[in-house]
């Protein structure tokens, strides 16, 4: 017999015996938390495909002007790791 399967089994039923001797997490109630309303008024979901593209289109934007821009330029000495084209 491989001695792999004695351990196996003892580790499935130290497992099995854990599980069943865990109890579950008692809620507590918050009064300071209860009064807040479960859905929040007025409500927005982000749109994060249309957050992530605005980003790119500004990350990426070669001809952007302002204090801070553009934010990525030609590197053709490759300093920083990566080919831009």
């Amino acid at each position: 017999m491989n001695r792999s399967v004695p351990v196996f089994l003892l580790l499935v039923s130290c497992a099995v015996l854990t599980a069943q001797s865990v109890q579950p997490v008692q809620q507590i109630a918050v009064p300071r938390i209860e009064k807040m309303p479960s859905m929040p008024q007025p409500w927005r979901l982000r749109d994060w495909k249309k957050t992530a593209l605005e980003f790119d289109r500004t990350a990426f934007d070669y001809r952007a002007t302002g204090k801070y821009f553009p934010l990525i330029w030609d590197d053709p000495a490759r300093r920083n790791g990566f080919d831009s084209p």
